[in-house]
């Protein structure tokens, strides 16, 4: 019996270290288009945290797509911009 107590002890502990290593965070992610609908590749987007200021940008891809991973929770503003086009920002 006291093994059994043990050893669902031992398995309580080692399932709730497993729980700490998880975090908040999230990622954004999209697709920059110009005003006909068509994609915009080689886009510089950038995210800024309102609250931190903290900056990250990013290149879009052939497709248009960018990707943010491992964004903390907060309140963002994106701004897209590209040679040629009128910059958009989002908040």
């Amino acid at each position: 019996m006291i093994k059994k107590i043990c050893a669902f002890a031992v398995f309580a502990v080692l399932g709730s270290v497993a729980s700490w290593a998880q975090f908040e965070a999230g990622s954004v992610v999209g697709t920059v288009k110009d005003p006909s609908g068509a994609v915009v590749p080689g886009a510089t987007v950038e995210v800024r945290n309102q609250m931190t200021n903290d900056i990250r940008t990013a290149t879009t891809s052939a497709g248009g797509q960018y990707d943010f991973v491992a964004v903390q929770p907060g309140k963002y503003t994106l701004t897209a911009t590209q040679q040629g086009f009128r910059s958009s920002a989002r908040s």
